[in-house]
């Protein structure tokens, strides 16, 4: 019944029936029965305020599971905390409830733990960057889906390939013949019938996606805490910002703003990782308008994702941070002690003095994207630099020579730069080399003063 009510979404119900089978089982003695009821508990509570009980539970199921004359059984606990882990932005957890995963599959010689293996590993791969890996992955897991028929895990499958997809901006990605399928026989689940659209805004039909999204525009604002709220939420907010539904796409990100800090696990076994649910949250703030607080969003997707090392969403933030910057005004700099701006009178919509130059973010992306092979973004990116003026800031100095040039103005060691910007020690070391030459300086505190003057004006 509990899972019956938290399907239906309806209302919170779901909640105490789930409270009290788990009760129930617990005073029963049967460890069977506990880990059905943990199961069912959890379930109802796929969603991202109530990670502090899933955390519980999957250490219960775990236990619970050593015992449990099923696979499923036993993977269950280890399943969600993956979820739990990728939720944390603990990459080494993440792995590690991985490799969990994959060892019960092979002690059990459950195809669906090899699928699932597969299916971690190949968003795991797409997060990071290592996109051929997520291919391969997926591939490996759909075959084991088609073998044993089941519908849903092939779903998913295709779901990581559709999600890549709109990633890199390339339709190529999109399973050949996904999208027909999807609006013909896709159940109506509404973060499918939303990912729907913006499939259809990545090969052109906004009109059509629009069309597609209107039925739920309304969704939000009614739809309970439970096992899809994150995921529905965020995909109609995502598919909203995308045809340009900027009233739906402000209310989706007033839903999801107050978690924004965590990642993007919810419980729920998302077919796709996103890293840090700032890049999300801040998209939607982008298409509802709220360019200040889009931009806060995104500065702290950077910081997020490179300790994640999920770098297309640092990538991707940073894009999407200098375009919030190229549109926002810039503020006046102070120029004396007495009229410094402070909090309480700094007019909120303006870009301050202090923030990255446009061109040195769009630059940092582009060059990401290169290397990444995400061409969609690759030509927001060159769009964005073509329509810039040349940019003062930087003077002398490369987009990437001055990034490397803040981090050292911030007291950043060479391995750390390195380890920031995905770069090698010794590429760090050239780029210090030749920004202290073009500006005549020989020392590093020489250069961290000159990026300090220049950022105050």
């Amino acid at each position: 019944m509990a899972v019956a009510a938290a399907d239906e979404a309806v209302d919170e119900s779901a909640g105490p029936l789930s409270a009290s089978a788990l009760d129930l089982a617990r005073r029963s003695g049967s460890a069977q029965a506990e880990l059905e009821a943990v199961a069912a508990r959890h379930y109802v509570l796929s969603y991202p305020q109530a990670i502090e009980e899933r955390t519980l539970l999957a250490d219960r199921a775990v236990e619970l599971g050593r015992t449990s004359t099923t696979a499923m059984g036993e993977l269950w606990g280890h399943l969600w905390q993956c979820e739990i882990a990728l939720q944390r932005g603990d990459l080494g957890a993440l792995n590690r409830s991985i490799e969990e995963v994959e060892r019960v599959a092979a002690q059990r010689s459950s195809p669906v733990g090899r699928w699932h293996t597969h299916r971690l590993r190949a968003a795991l791969a797409a997060m990071t960057g290592a996109f051929d890996e997520a291919r391969r992955e997926s591939d490996a897991g759909l075959q084991i889906a088609e073998r044993v028929g089941d519908v849903s895990m092939v779903g998913m499958c295709h779901a990581l390939r559709i999600q890549l997809a709109i990633l890199r901006g390339d339709t190529s990605d999109v399973p050949e013949g996904a999208l027909p399928l999807m609006e013909r026989g896709a159940p109506p689940i509404p973060i499918l019938t939303a990912s729907i659209a913006q499939t259809l805004v990545l090969v052109g039909e906004r009109d059509r996606a629009a069309a597609v999204l209107e039925p739920l525009r309304d969704l939000p604002g009614r739809m309970p805490l439970g096992p899809r709220w994150m995921g529905t939420v965020g995909q109609i907010g995502l598919g909203a910002a995308a045809v340009g539904d900027a009233e739906l796409a402000r209310r989706c990100h007033a839903l999801l703003a107050p978690i924004a800090h965590w990642g993007t696990g919810d419980g729920g076994g998302s077919p796709f990782f996103y890293g840090s649910s700032e890049y999300l949250i801040g998209t939607l703030a982008l298409g509802g308008g709220d360019l200040d607080v889009a931009a806060g969003h995104f500065r702290r997707a950077v910081d997020a994702d490179l300790r994640l090392g999920a770098r297309p969403f640092v990538a991707l933030s940073r894009l999407r941070w200098a375009q919030c910057l190229s549109r926002l005004p810039r503020a006046p700099a102070p120029t004396t002690p007495t009229n410094r701006t402070s909090p309480t009178n700094q007019t909120e919509a303006t870009r301050p003095p202090s923030s990255p130059s446009v061109r040195a973010l769009a630059e940092s992306a582009a060059e990401d994207f290169l290397v990444l092979d995400m061409p969609g973004p690759l030509d927001e990116a060159g769009r964005l630099l073509s329509g810039l003026a040349p940019d003062g800031e930087a003077g002398p100095l490369t987009a990437r020579e001055l990034e490397v040039a803040r981090l050292v103005a911030d007291a950043c060691t060479n391995q750390q730069i390195a380890e920031r910007l995905f770069l090698s020690v010794r590429t760090v070391e050239s780029h210090v080399r030749s920004a202290l030459a073009k500006l005549g300086f020989s020392t590093r505190t020489e250069l961290a003063l000159w990026v300090r003057h220049h950022s105050r004006g």
